[in-house]
């Protein structure tokens, strides 16, 4: 059957039609992200990477990147994707996901994009430092913050480049508004389909992990005014390409063993009397504080019964094993590993562990089902502390009048030194590599810290010194320059001298008597005039005469030194 013909006006041209789905019908869009980083290589499973987070969406009011504040009551605490509780987990307004040390991510990690799509660059955001924004064509647009300055795959804010899922970006810094290496990663959705996805700040930022709860996502619900506009937040979709580890099963009477990545669950014949459907799903690492901290990821078990109602305590004894075998444990106190529940994922209790060191392996006989943790306490809370020492030709403190090299000494009690960064008079934050030589003259600021292999970050310290190399100006001249006759009497000396420094210290006249009689030393005034007395005498077998060095000297804070001098001679009185 062909098509019918059509006599009426032309139609518009629909070959470029795109109908967006997510607006029109709220259909989910196809997951197409993966994580901008290459976690493999390290060891690590996309759960056990995804859920290591040091920062989460909040998705109470993600509104960082607007620098709207939070309503009073809310602005130190976080909602997640799992949804109720508020948590004091980091941190309240964050608009993305920060990976760092537990995620296998450190300084100068290379940063992957996270799908495909057009590359481009901006600096204009201070608190981002270098970012890289990729438009992946499909109406969301992701952004990598805080990125050295070197390996940048475009730089050029006016400027862009296509590239390919998996292609390294950047490398993870700490530039801009930022304490300690690591990735913000994030998410905006471009509500209004123009392309440009800035006047979708901060509304268009959604969650990559989606809302994984059955209350309300308050983000979504979320009314304000901003820029000029009434807005309201984003709903958020799970866009990861790769699937959190969960395992829905049925428990029956005869018991079962269930398997979820590290954890291992043994129910013994008899555990319920009814038919259970389970459920076992992987949540984020945890920390009770910081000292106590989560073995990788940690555990949400629950069960319904055939009515759908809620089943949390069982019938008899089951055992759940928590293997530890691929978990890097080189940072706790193997003594204090112990498994931990909590109802809410929050509050968490000390279950009775045995501990197994040999095979790696904790387990704890239960009778319930909530959030299960391994838990231990860190060997090494203390920051590292780092001192800088100037090398160079000194004058007064911090002043120098040559080249200044400067040396940043890091010391740790625990784990080690990670890395030290540096950055001068504003600039990006830079891993510090000796030498560090600063050359121009005028003042220069240092700002540094250091953070150790457990990701415990010093405070920022500063070091500001000068460096002047330019010697101020002097003039002198002395009236008269010869004593004449060598009467022996005291003769008059008209002195007039000047010195000039942007950064003067002081001027000193100095009297060098070739009999060191009339030597003398004295501080005299940037512009001076003076009159000294010196006898018109010498020796009389001194044929050359007796001679009189009058010195100015002109220094400056750095040392910096400019010498005039004037003889004064008394000649020998015999008749040539």
């Amino acid at each position: 059957m062909g098509n019918p013909d059509y006599f009426g006006p032309p139609l518009p041209d629909w070959t470029n039609f795109i109908v967006d789905y997510i607006r029109v019908k709220d259909i989910p869009p196809q997951p197409f992200l993966e994580l901008p980083w290459d976690y493999q290589s390290s060891g690590l499973t996309f759960t056990d990477a995804a859920l290591s987070i040091n920062s989460f969406f909040d998705h109470e009011y993600p509104l960082l990147s607007s620098g709207l504040g939070e309503p009073s009551g809310s602005s130190n605490s976080v909602i997640s994707y799992l949804g109720p509780p508020r948590s004091t987990d980091d941190y309240s307004s964050h608009d993305g996901y920060d990976y760092g040390k537990p995620a296998k991510v450190t300084l100068e990690t290379p940063v992957l994009a996270a799908a495909d799509g057009k590359a481009s660059f901006t600096n204009s955001c201070g608190a981002c430092g270098n970012t890289i924004l990729i438009d992946h064509g499909n109406g969301f647009q992701t952004r990598y913050y805080h990125l050295l300055a070197k390996e940048l795959i475009i730089s050029d804010p006016n400027d862009n480049v296509d590239v390919k899922a998996g292609e390294q970006i950047g490398l993870t810094g700490s530039t801009g508004k930022s304490t300690g290496a690591h990735i913000h990663f994030m998410v905006v959705y471009d509500k209004d389909g123009d392309g440009d996805f800035e006047n979708n700040l901060p509304d268009g930022v959604i969650d990559p992990f989606g809302w994984q709860s059955s209350e309300l996502d308050p983000w979504e619900n979320y009314t304000f005014s901003y820029g000029g506009k009434n807005r309201s937040g984003s709903k958020s979709y799970y866009l990861w390409k790769k699937q959190i580890d969960n395992l829905n099963s049925k428990l029956t009477s005869n018991g079962g063993v269930f398997n979820l990545e590290k954890f291992n669950l043994n129910f013994p014949s008899g555990a319920t009397n009814d038919d259970l459907d389970i459920k076992l799903e992987s949540a984020p690492t945890t920390k009770t504080s910081n000292n106590l901290i989560s073995i990788g990821t940690s555990l949400f078990a629950s069960a319904l019964n055939g009515f759908g109602n809620i089943v949390d305590q069982f019938n008899s004894i089951y055992t759940l094993t928590v293997n530890f075998n691929n978990q890097d444990i080189s940072n706790i106190d193997p003594n204090t590993i112990s498994i931990y529940s909590s109802p809410d994922g929050k509050n968490w209790v000390k279950e009775q562990t045995t501990v197994n060191l040999n095979n790696k392996t904790a387990v704890a006989n239960l009778n319930h089902f909530s959030y299960f943790a391994l838990l231990a306490e860190r060997i090494d809370t203390e920051a590292p502390t780092t001192t800088a020492k100037l090398k160079g030709e000194k004058g007064q403190e911090n002043w120098f009048r040559s080249d200044v090299e400067v040396l940043l000494e890091s010391n740790d009690s625990g784990l080690g030194v990670d890395y030290t960064l540096f950055k001068v008079e504003g600039g990006d934050w830079e891993r510090y590599s000796p030498p560090l030589v600063f050359s121009n003259e005028g003042n220069h600021r240092v700002e540094f810290y250091s953070v150790d292999n457990d990701e415990n970050l010093e405070e920022v310290k500063t070091i500001e010194f000068n460096i002047d190399k330019t010697q101020p100006e002097a003039s002198l001249d002395a009236n008269p320059k010869i004593l004449w006759p060598p009467s022996g009497e005291m003769a008059d000396i008209n002195i007039t001298g000047s010195s000039n420094d942007q950064h003067f210290d002081s001027t000193t006249l100095e009297i060098d008597d070739e009999y060191h009689e009339f030597d003398s030393t004295k501080i005299v005034a940037t512009n001076f005039q003076d009159i000294i007395q010196l006898p018109a005498k010498r020796k009389g077998g001194d044929k050359d005469g007796r001679v009189y060095i009058i010195r100015l000297i002109a220094r400056d804070l750095a040392g910096n030194e400019n010498i005039e001098e004037i003889p004064i001679i008394v000649p020998h009185d015999h008749t040539e």
